[in-house]
């Protein structure tokens, strides 16, 4: 049951990327003629690498605006595959001199993130958030469908910075601006190391002495002369007899016993001291100076009121026009349409719609 929801949603986005998105090659929509048909230019990026070349255009045919630009990967530096990514058109820059298109923002790794492109029909609005998260260098990203498109990606306007033919066109529009840089001082601490204390411990060996006297006895014979008669308790003593008399001495015993003496440790002590840190930031200064120039002009209304034909060009350059062909001739000869819409180009509808 849930896949057969899921297959309805995958249905339903298909079918409204169906009705809104349109390949220009299988559509009754032609370049104009005074923009540059870009089918088969080289995509490069800014090193010169070639992506791949252009196959077709995927325009909004209800904005009547082109969202992406169909890269054929076939014979590039990085690929060599036979198959398709859609690169949206904001982001690359349309090189009319050279007839070529520079994407700035492509790599090997971003184009092998993007999702294979077959056919308009089977294009998804996953596949578009896929397509928009790697550009954008995101993982996934929560979108609106309804002002998906509105989003630097899908600006026509970059793809045609680097024409000048357009940029001239359409310079009274054109908003040029002075950024104002302003670097701040930013402090931070980190630790260093600026010295310290070891303790190391070791065993070592010192002569010592002391003092000590020590007793010693010896036996001395000692002879002494008698002359005497011999009384009864000498006559006892007269018989064979042995007597000893034994020598001691005192040696000095040595014995050692460890004592501890002394206690050595390392402790720290904290001090905190304020510094002032002195250095120069830059900032941009803008001045501003009034031009003088001719008002009266502007107040004659000389140049309020626009020439048609030349509103007409620069919605055209603008909008990327399309003007109406018949699907039996593809090389672009128009032919009769009925009453119901079959004239049809890129800058007519959008000043329809905004008269």
């Amino acid at each position: 049951m849930n896949n057969d929801r899921n297959d309805d949603r995958n249905e339903n986005r298909r079918n409204d990327r169906q009705h809104r998105l349109k390949e220009l090659d299988h559509s009754d929509y032609k370049i104009a003629e005074d923009q540059p048909d870009i089918d088969g230019w080289k995509i490069l990026d800014t090193s010169g690498k070639k992506v791949g070349k252009v196959k077709d255009l995927l325009f909004d045919e209800t904005a009547l605006k082109v969202r992406y630009i169909v890269t054929n990967l076939k014979n590039g530096d990085w690929f060599d595959d036979d198959r398709e990514i859609l690169i949206p058109i904001g982001q690359a820059q349309l090189d009319r001199d050279n007839k070529r298109v520079v994407v700035p923002n492509i790599s090997p790794d971003l184009v092998s993130t993007l999702p294979h492109y077959k056919k308009v029909d089977d294009l998804t609005y996953e596949d578009e958030s896929r397509i928009r998260n790697s550009f954008a260098g995101s993982t996934s990203g929560d979108y609106n469908q309804e002002n998906f498109y509105d989003h630097e990606h899908y600006d026509e306007d970059r793809f045609y910075a680097g024409n000048e033919d357009y940029d001239r066109d359409r310079n009274t529009g054109t908003s040029h601006k002075v950024d104002v840089v302003e670097e701040n001082l930013e402090v931070g601490k980190r630790e260093v190391d600026t010295g310290g204390a070891r303790v190391s411990s070791r065993i070592v060996e010192r002569p010592v002495e002391e003092r000590i006297k020590l007793r010693e006895e010896h036996v001395n014979v000692n002879r002494k002369p008698v002359d005497r008669p011999a009384d009864s308790r000498d006559l006892e003593n007269y018989k064979d007899r042995t007597i000893e008399e034994h020598e001691t001495s005192e040696v000095p015993v040595v014995n050692k016993e460890a004592r501890v003496v002394e206690e050595v440790s390392l402790d720290k002590d904290v001090e905190t001291r304020e510094e002032v840190i002195r250095d120069n930031v830059r900032t941009t200064e803008v001045d501003v100076d009034r031009l003088e120039g001719d008002r009266n002009r502007n107040r004659d209304g000389d140049i309020a009121d626009r020439d048609d034909d030349y509103i007409d060009k620069n919605l055209k350059d603008r909008n990327r026009d399309v003007s109406a062909r018949d699907p039996r001739n593809r090389d672009g000869d128009v032919a009769e349409r009925d009453s119901q819409n079959r004239d049809r180009d890129f800058g007519k509808e959008r000043r329809d719609r905004n008269s």
